[in-house]
């Protein structure tokens, strides 16, 4: 099986190592400038570590393929194409140029918000499998140092990946994981409604705690939880207005200022590393995808004559800290 990586960062390299364990033959779409160190360390492999290291020893992702010209991947009969970037490139122009000029491959999609129509035309969706993320990833260190030095990831206990899609390739992405290893379930309905319901709630509370410093007792203590739990309700109240959301009475508890205090106070508890550390280091490099999605929340809910207060509140706030950290 020939699959197709697009995005080389942590979690196109969790996906792949898992990938190339269950025999695929995997190659990563790359940008032209980072082309020839990716080239150079194919050879050697890229190091992925499983948290905790001393349970499960890291494995090295080599020999795989690196392209960063669209006539290169023209040029093989790819099986699917994994597409591990923030959601905010989708709406480029470049991704039906990529979805185009793969044949029939399957499209293997993790948008937050969904399967929106705005990047994903009815053509493609015959084709598309959406999945969602079941671990966290990053650079070794939360350093933005070269890809040799490693990527480590967390795949929290029971959790299982959720994938959707035209039944025949939905069996093929699940088969191909499962024979790595990877916990993932398929699911009877679209997964959409849920991982943007989801994404509603996340969206903000990420906006909040970088208003907060990256600080999850400030954030607990201080007026960004109100106003985070405010926005997450407005952004909830959007999606579901315009999705189908399964357990929305779930959801609205979720987006309730108790429940965000809760998971603020238990959340650096559960997990093996400093997790404000990687959420800052995260989500401010997938800073554009946050932009994007509280922009949309906010255009969602202006069309359809709901409140946003509180997310202009956050989206306002995030560009000010923006502004002052040039």
């Amino acid at each position: 099986m020939d699959i197709l990586i697009v995005g080389p960062g942590a979690v196109g390299q969790v996906f792949g190592r898992f990938l190339q364990k269950s025999g695929a033959k995997v190659s990563y779409f790359v940008k032209p400038e980072v082309r020839e160190l990716f080239l150079s360390l194919a050879p050697c492999g890229l190091v992925v570590t499983a948290i905790p290291a001393p349970v499960f020893p890291p494995r090295e992702l080599k020999n795989f393929g690196v392209l960063s010209e669209m006539h290169e991947v023209a040029a093989t009969a790819w099986d699917q194409i994994w597409f591990c970037v923030p959601s905010n490139v989708y709406y480029g122009e470049w991704f039906r140029n990529l979805a185009d000029g793969t044949g029939n491959a399957t499209l293997v999609l993790f948008p937050p918000e969904g399967g929106r129509s705005e990047f994903l035309p009815e053509r493609y969706r015959p084709r598309v499998v959406l999945g969602g993320v079941p671990f966290l990833a990053s650079q070794r260190g939360y350093s933005n140092g070269k890809p040799g030095d490693g990527v480590e990831y967390w795949i929290p206990p029971f959790a299982q990946a959720p994938f959707s899609g035209p039944s025949q390739r939905l069996s093929l992405v699940i088969g191909v994981l499962r024979k790595a290893g990877f916990r993932a379930k398929p699911r009877a309905t679209d997964i959409s409604p849920s991982i943007a319901a989801i994404s509603s709630i996340l969206t903000p509370a990420m906006a909040g705690l970088e208003c907060a410093g990256w600080s999850l007792e400030a954030f607990r203590k201080g007026k960004w939880l109100q106003i985070t739990a405010q926005a997450a309700s407005e952004a909830l109240r959007v999606t579901t207005r315009a999705m189908s959301v399964p357990n929305r009475t779930l959801f609205r508890l979720l987006a309730h200022p108790y429940a965000l205090t809760i998971a603020a106070r238990l959340a650096p508890h559960l997990t093996p590393f400093d997790l404000e550390k990687y959420l800052k280091f995260h989500y401010l490099k997938t800073g554009p995808q946050t932009s994007s999605m509280l922009k949309q929340f906010i255009a969602d809910g202006e069309l359809a004559h709901a409140p946003v207060e509180h997310l202009k509140s956050l989206s306002s706030a995030r560009q000010a800290l923006s502004l002052s950290n040039k």
